[in-house]
């Protein structure tokens, strides 16, 4: 898998939980004296007030991963699957809880609280991707993100480059193997290796 694919995949899975944070979570009916009997409906951002900030961490893990290499980048991809982790964590968690009660906090003691499921679909839906990409990095299956790829030519030439550059000394008629390129050498300074010393 390519270093763009797996950032792709936090991308979308960040967007995702960052949506699921706007949808309501659980609607919260009681009565109140002055107002009667009143239903509101608590967003996921206060349900797991944890999942705005996962989301903009998972973005940031995303430069980190084009620009690393080696252990750095199994660091992030490991930073990520838990971030996943956390937010399928709370999600399932709200999903399974027998009294949402004693998660959720109301205006009311005394309001009946009703699931809304969509909401935490979302988040599991955004998780899934962080996980996968995340263990991926971890895998040390991912191909070079461009800007590790480039730092890692600036570093050191390939074999092809040298090689290269091997057939332009021997064309421009100058030695290749010699140890000190500005050592005053006639032949590093436009002299045939074929000329013969004058007489």
């Amino acid at each position: 898998m390519r270093a763009g694919a797996v950032a792709a995949l936090w991308v979308g899975g960040a967007a995702v939980i960052g949506a699921s944070t706007l949808v309501g979570w659980v609607d919260s009916a009681y009565h109140d004296d002055l107002r009667g009997s009143v239903i509101s409906t608590i967003s996921g951002s206060a349900v797991v007030p944890a999942s705005g900030p996962i989301a903009g961490a998972t973005l940031a893990a995303v430069g980190a991963l084009l620009a690393t290499r080696g252990s750095a980048r199994r660091a992030v991809g490991a930073l990520v699957v838990v971030l996943g982790a956390v937010v399928a964590g709370l999600a399932v968690r709200i999903l399974m809880v027998g009294q949402l009660a004693d998660v959720v906090d109301t205006e009311s003691s005394t309001a009946q609280l009703t699931l809304r499921p969509l909401g935490p679909a979302l988040a599991l839906a955004g998780a899934a991707p962080l996980i996968v990409g995340g263990l991926a990095v971890l895998s040390g299956r991912i191909t070079s993100g461009v800007l590790s790829a480039r730092h890692e030519r600036l570093q050191a030439p390939s074999e092809q480059d040298r090689e290269l550059a091997l057939w332009k000394e021997l064309d421009a008629h100058r030695d290749p193997t010699a140890l000190d390129p500005t050592a005053d050498d006639p032949q590093r300074h436009g002299g045939s290796i074929d000329d013969e010393p004058s007489r």
